[in-house]
């Protein structure tokens, strides 16, 4: 989907009339984000092309995060594009005990009836790393190749997430 697509279809709901007295801006200056780039004429770029490019000029995730942060959320890196391989099981059981591992991390860090700060950004890296790993598994399950991601989730050092005191 286009960047341009996205804005419009966001401020259907609400209005352009009033999505651009929010943002204080004009409501031709939306119309115009709401517009492909060949078609601006005027070089208007919209703020999700320039997000975009600040985004590749910087190469900084930190932007992505903030971001995600801001919307209640986390971002999660999409696991690279793989030929196919075809060994399910034991990708499975890897990602299983993977989860397993994590939640004993949880439930150890919780034995003392509190979490303290520095265990809550242990678990929070877990947990990130254990959804990019499950996306991962999804995407291996939509294009047929496990054997990359048990590959995948044995190169992976879990070892120093899981030490929680």
């Amino acid at each position: 989907m286009k960047s341009h697509e996205v804005i419009r279809m966001a401020c259907e709901q609400k209005g352009a009339k009033w999505v651009s007295s929010q943002l204080g801006v004009s409501q031709a200056l939306l119309y115009k984000w709401m517009q492909p780039d060949e078609d601006l004429g005027s070089g208007a770029r919209n703020p999700l092309d320039r997000l975009e490019l600040l985004l590749k000029i910087t190469q900084d995730r930190r932007i992505l995060d903030w971001l995600c942060v801001q919307s209640n959320g986390y971002f999660i890196e999409n696991p690279e594009h793989t030929p196919a391989g075809d060994d399910l099981h034991p990708a499975m059981s890897l990602i299983l005990q993977e989860f397993a591992d994590m939640l004993t991390s949880l439930a150890k860090a919780g034995e003392d009836q509190q979490i303290t700060e520095a265990e809550s950004k242990q678990l929070r890296q877990q947990w990130d790393k254990m959804k990019s790993v499950c996306e991962g598994f999804v995407r291996a399950c939509e294009q047929g190749n496990y054997d990359h991601v048990r590959k995948k989730i044995l190169e992976t050092d879990f070892s120093h997430l899981a030490k929680a005191s």
